[in-house]
């Protein structure tokens, strides 16, 4: 998010506004998927998980086809209307504000989030597998590395995963 440029209202703008394009690309309910910042609020991260009972597979279908992630990146700039020259609000209900992140209402706003779809859009993406050859341990201690290091729950949950066998 610090690449981005993004301070925390932006954050919080670009959260809902991803849960959103989400929900619209795969017809799917609010309710489906949840979305939650995690780590230090000064520079929070956004954690998006799917809500539904069972699984989806929607989010694994990010890891799978690159084209998805610039899809709903395309999703959130149709969605904030950012080609609307005649659209001034910050957000309304026909685009982020809905029911479910009425908590946030005060601090989204689509204008915070503009550049940081810019660079959304056009940014590469790289999706790596590690396939079989890491093991337990060994993807264990990479992915202790690769913690924020700002979220202390998320090393506390890789550590709660290793302990019990998770993957």
């Amino acid at each position: 998010i610090k690449a981005l440029g993004l301070e925390p209202d932006g954050v919080v703008t670009l959260m809902v506004a991803l849960k959103r394009a989400i929900e619209n690309y795969f017809h799917i309910e609010s309710r489906e998927i949840g979305t939650v910042l995690m780590g230090d609020e000064a520079h929070p991260n956004i954690f998006i998980y799917e809500s539904a009972e069972g699984s989806l597979g929607i989010l694994s279908q990010f890891m799978d086809n690159e084209k998805i992630f610039r899809e709903i990146i395309g999703e959130v700039y149709r969605l904030c209307r950012f080609a609307d020259t005649g659209y001034h609000e910050p957000a309304s209900y026909d685009d982020l504000l809905d029911y479910y992140n009425q908590r946030y209402h005060d601090r989204l706003d689509r204008f915070l989030i503009k550049d940081a779809v810019g660079k959304l859009r056009v940014c590469g993406v790289e999706i790596a597998h590690t396939g079989s050859t890491m093991g337990y341990d060994e993807r264990y201690r990479a992915l202790l590395a690769g913690a924020d290091p700002n979220s202390p729950m998320e090393k506390e949950f890789l550590h709660y995963l290793y302990r019990h066998g998770l993957q």
